[in-house]
């Protein structure tokens, strides 16, 4: 603080946040500061801190931060399994008139946890949410994400209430689910067969969308992994999932989209326009931070990686969390409960709808 001192800049302690994998110092700027006069120093601040990292962001109210990276001293994976018993509860225990402990009651699945050590649960149901992209560059832990959220949907909906397609662009993570009792289809490895599976849901989708009724139930959820490979083998297709993405949320028919390369060369702004929800991992450049989580000052590049995330989603609203760590053994044994109880989940109660929330 003294370096900005030095400079005549008013400064004060805004708080520490923590996760099992990282620890961040926040020192705010005074009021009236811009941005841009703070990451002239910089260097000097870096000189300070005896060469440790320090990025200099803003908020959306226009405030001026200095985000100082600390070391977390005791770094621990956190397990998926426990998480999903924590979640299951929260969710049994809502009411309907539970108010703001419940994170999501819709269509719920599960990101992780927050700085405070919540859970921190979505909501694909939510008319702010419907459609997701979940990005970051190898060693961010998109796929144990995208893992994640693909399993605790279906731990946490019931199959009357939850159909799932799958795209795997990788051609090894999502194939791992091929026994999901929500399945539309098998899961489509083979490139030749991704147009058909998105022609699949995107004829659902007319045809509710031609109904002379709302048809809204089951939800669809399209999950597709590796979306720049998807699309640099059919281009085409960015049409429809652009269709999709615009009509879909008005019949119960959501996108869930991961890519290591958020670029805009690979993904058009008309898909990104359309994903309102951005679940964002490290990148490798603050282009691509920028890209992917459709804020210009996110951070996403300085993210240590491992399963560390920034949710956005809300018009705009930044959220920290950390990912479970989900092992080939807790895919087997999910599926296998899956597969002995199909599938008496929690129904989704008439609770609130927050899209990011905490339980």
């Amino acid at each position: 603080m003294a370096c900005l001192q030095s400079h005549d800049l008013a400064v004060q302690p805004a708080g520490v946040d923590l996760l099992p994998r990282s620890a961040r110092l926040f020192i705010q700027v005074g009021r009236g500061v811009k941005i841009a006069t703070v990451e002239a120093r910089e260097r000097e601040i870096r000189a300070a801190l005896g060469d440790r990292r320090a990025y200099v962001a803003q908020d959306r109210r226009g405030r001026v931060y200095v985000e100082i990276p600390l070391p977390a001293r005791l770094a621990r994976d956190i397990a998926f399994a426990g998480l999903l018993v924590r979640a299951r509860r929260q969710l049994e225990a809502q009411g309907p008139s539970g108010g703001q402990r419940l994170a999501a009651t819709g269509l719920p699945f599960l990101l992780g946890i927050d700085e405070t050590g919540r859970v921190l649960l979505g909501d694909l149901a939510s008319e702010v949410t419907p459609h997701m992209l979940v990005a970051g560059t190898t060693g961010s832990g998109k796929t144990v994400l995208l893992s994640s959220i693909v399993l605790s949907l279906a731990a946490l909906n019931a199959q009357r209430d939850l159909q799932v397609a799958l795209i795997d662009g990788k051609a090894f993570n999502l194939a791992r689910f091929s026994r999901l009792p929500h399945l539309l289809a098998p899961p489509a490895t083979d490139p030749d067969a991704w147009p058909a599976a998105v022609g699949h849901v995107v004829g659902e989708m007319e045809r509710r969308l031609a109904a002379s009724h709302p048809i809204t139930h089951p939800h669809v959820v399209l999950v597709v992994d590796e979306l720049a490979n998807v699309l640099e083998r059919w281009r085409g297709l960015e049409p429809e999932l652009v269709r999709l993405a615009r009509e879909g949320r008005e019949v119960g028919i959501h996108g869930i989209f991961a890519t290591q390369r958020p670029t805009a060369t690979v993904i058009s702004g008309s898909v990104l326009a359309n994903l309102p929800c951005r679940l964002v991992g490290m990148c490798v450049s603050g282009q691509e931070a920028s890209l992917a989580t459709g804020q210009p000052q996110s951070g996403a590049q300085h993210l240590p990686g491992r399963g560390s995330f920034v949710a956005v989603a809300d018009g705009g609203s930044l959220t920290r969390f950390q990912a479970p760590l989900v092992t080939d053994d807790d895919i087997r044994e999910g599926l296998i409960a899956l597969q002995q109880t199909r599938h008496e989940q929690v129904p989704p109660s008439a609770g609130t709808t927050n899209v990011i929330s905490f339980v």
